[in-house]
Parts: structure tokens; sequence; C-alpha cells
């Protein structure tokens, strides 16, 4: 395995824990401090942002990678992500507007531009954030998405301590805590940006056209799993939906380390272009050992479902504990897509992995459909546990065509993948070691 692959993987899993853990405490703090319709608008507010930014970035975060990654003149691609996202991020701006219009949360003209103007920092820190996985500069990413998380968490116990928390001073907390990031971006930047060559228009339509591969796989992979929200909504009671949502958002913290992980398999994939075979076996091998430790907490989870529900969500879903079990197993499946797609991806078959998630949501969609409606919740838990194992499949077989790969190398761990894995470790300690 490459060396300094595990060490990322360790800084991006560690970021990303403390990342949910900061916008925990924030979510506790809000509860407890806004109304319902406060918090709800809120709430509405983040989501909107966190769903625009990938929409508008159309896949240009992974574009961006692949070239840098490939060598491509960085200076070029620094000025044409400047003019991309100048027409992006103010489109981004006027979509954040109208969703929040449309919904009606917000009377209040000047906070509804705030709410709307977040959007362009947020999609800026996205975007250019493919700098970095492109570099291999994983802990320069990190810093931006920390510093994000430090000014929300801190602004919004200043606020709550001074008694000035209100949707008011959390919205526009919410854009500075965004611009903050989007400056630590910038900072570490700014030498390139300052070469930046702005004469190279066709880069930009080259950038734009191969995003788009990207952009199709990440949306459809969200798609994948927030299709059962609408089509629950839809059918079932608030009751029922509520249980859905709970449920569903417990399950998927299994998925958590997988899509950090997914992150840095990617960014080392776009590098290494030119040992396609290398990263492949070094894509596989923290699969395996990932998924290895994910089934491992899922069989605990399994076996403690209903103290887990009514001990993390209350009494009301411990009886939903069937449910939550079939959710439990579909999140692990998921986990192995959300790694095997930037693997797949990151040596250009972007366009295979989209194809994947696409099928793996119209297959979501319909048994959604077919299952909640006559089986209620548990139907809904089936339809998307049997909707991320279809698409477990799909990804599998495309790393046999792909690439060559038999089934039970991508899925289960091989003897030596422990040893392989903690050998760069071994070695950089053996280094400090000799150097005392």
């Amino acid at each position: 395995m490459h060396p300094t692959m595990l060490l990322d993987a360790c800084r991006v899993v560690a970021t990303r824990l403390t990342m949910r853990a900061a916008n925990f405490v924030v979510f506790l703090i809000l509860a407890r401090s806004l109304t319902p319709a406060e918090f709800g608008a809120y709430g509405y507010i983040v989501a909107s942002v966190l769903m625009l930014s990938v929409i508008a970035d159309l896949g240009l975060r992974q574009a961006t990678a692949a070239a840098i990654g490939e060598g491509r003149d960085e200076a070029r691609l620094l000025a044409q992500l400047v003019l991309i996202w100048l027409v992006l991020g103010s489109v981004a701006v006027l979509a954040m507007h109208l969703a929040i219009q449309l919904v009606g949360l917000l009377d209040d003209t000047a906070l509804l531009w705030t709410a709307a103007l977040v959007a362009a920092p947020a999609l800026f820190m996205r975007t250019w954030q493919g700098i970095f996985l492109g570099r291999g500069q994983i802990a320069a990413l990190n810093r931006s998405e920390l510093a994000s998380r430090a000014v929300l968490l801190l602004g919004t116990a200043v606020l709550a301590a001074g008694g000035w928390l209100a949707l008011q001073t959390i919205v526009w907390l919410l854009l500075l805590s965004y611009l903050v990031g989007s400056l630590v971006v910038l900072t570490d930047v700014a030498p390139r940006l300052a070469a930046a060559d702005f004469r190279a228009p066709a880069i930009a339509i080259g950038l734009l056209r191969r995003g788009l591969g990207f952009a199709a796989g990440i949306i459809a992979m969200i798609m994948l799993g927030r299709v059962g929200v609408w089509i629950v909504g839809g059918l079932l009671s608030a009751d029922d939906l509520g249980r859905y949502f709970g449920l569903m958002r417990l399950a998927e913290m299994v998925a958590e380390i997988a899509t950090a992980v997914g992150m840095v398999i990617f960014s080392h994939g776009v590098r290494r272009t030119g040992e396609r075979a290398a990263a492949v076996a070094d894509t596989l091998r923290l699969t395996r050992l990932v998924g290895a430790l994910m089934a491992l907490v899922s069989v605990v989870i399994l076996a403690l479902a209903e103290p887990l529900l009514g001990l993390a969500l209350g009494p009301a879903y411990a009886g939903a504990a069937d449910a939550f079990r079939l959710m439990v197993i579909g999140a692990l499946a998921g986990c192995y897509g959300m790694m095997l797609f930037p693997g797949l991806s990151s040596q250009g078959e972007e366009k295979m992995g989209a194809l994947i998630f696409i099928v793996g949501t119209a297959t979501a969609t319909f048994l959604a459909f077919a299952l909640a409606a006559s089986h209620g919740l548990m139907g809904a838990a089936l339809a998307m546990a049997l909707a991320q194992v279809a698409t477990l499949v799909g990804f599998l077989v495309a790393y046999r065509r792909a690439f060559g790969v038999a089934v039970r190398d991508a899925l289960l761990p091989r003897p030596d993948d422990l040893r392989q894995l903690a050998a760069p470790l071994l070695a950089g300690l053996r280094r400090r070691l000799a150097g005392t």
C-alpha cells in the first residue's frame, strides 16, 4: 500500500468525526434555544445549502482533482475555476433564494438574502477543495473543514451564553463559518492563484464536460439514500416519516468512515493513473479492511438494536427495531459502494459508476413505492436495503469488467492485508527510531 494512504485515511476519519461531534453539539444547543419553527427553518436552510453546493458544483471538485493529479497546468486550471465559480456561485445564490422563498419560511427580506448568500462560499469550499485532492494535500482540506466548524461551534456557544441566539444571528453565523472556511482554502491556494492564466477558456469547457460525469454519480448516490424519505412522506403517515428519517440517519452512521476513506481513495487514485493496477489493489485492500470493520460494528448494532434505538432516539422508536436492522444491512452494503465508486472514477470510469448509482436509485424508487404501500415502514426499510445491495452487486460487476477483480477480492479480507497495511507505519517508525 502507498506509504501515505493509511495516514491520510486516519486524518480524514478523525476530521470527519470531529466535524460530526461539532455539528451534534450545535444541533443540541439550537434544538433547546430556538422555537420548533425556527429550528425547522434553520434545518431547511442547512439541508438546502448542502444539496445545492453538490448540484451546483457540477462535479468540478472531482474533475479538478483528476486534472491536477494528471499533471495539467495548474495556473490555467485555477483561473478557469475563478470564472466558473463566479457564474455557478451566482446561480447557486439565486436557486437558494428561490428554494427558501417557495416554502415561505422567512418573511424578512434581508434575512432571506443572507441565507441565500451562504450558498456562494459553500460552493467555493467544495469546488476548490478539489485542488487539495489533486495535490494529495489532505491536511489542507481538513484545515478548511475544521476552521468552518470551529467558527460555527464557538459562535453558537457565545451566542447562547450571551442570550443572543435567534434565527437571524445563527444564519449570519452560518454565513460567517463558510466564509472563514473559504478564506482558509484561498490562503492555501493564493501563491498559485497569483500566477493564474485566464486565457484558456477551452480548459473550462473540458472541466465542465468531465465534471458532469462525476456529478451524475454523486447526485445519484445522494438520491439513492434520500428517495425513500420523499416516497414515505407521500405514502405513509407523518409519524412513519419521522420514524423512517430517524432510523435512516442513525443507520447512516455506519457509513461515516467509508465516506471519509472514499475521499482518500479518490485523491490517491487520480495521482496514480499511470499505476492503474497498484491503485486498484490499494483501493481493494482498504475497502476490504474498512468493510470488515464496518461489518463487525454492524453485527453489534444488529444485536443491540432495541436498546440502541431507545437510547438514541427515544422509546417511540424501539418498536421499529426490525426496520432499523434492515437499514443497517443496507448501510453496510452502501459502505462498499462509497469506497468502490471513488476507486472506479479515479481511474477514468466515472460514467460507469454514475450508471450504477442511477440504476440503483431507480431500483430504490420502484421498490419503495411497491413495498412501502403494502408493508409500511418495514417495506420502506426493505426497499432501501435491497437497493443498496443491488448497487453493490453493480460495482462488483463493474470491477470485474474494468479490472478483472473477483468478488472475493473486493469483499473478503486476505491474510496479507494487515501486513501490507502496517508496513508503511512500521517503516516510518523504524526511520524515526534510527534518527534518535
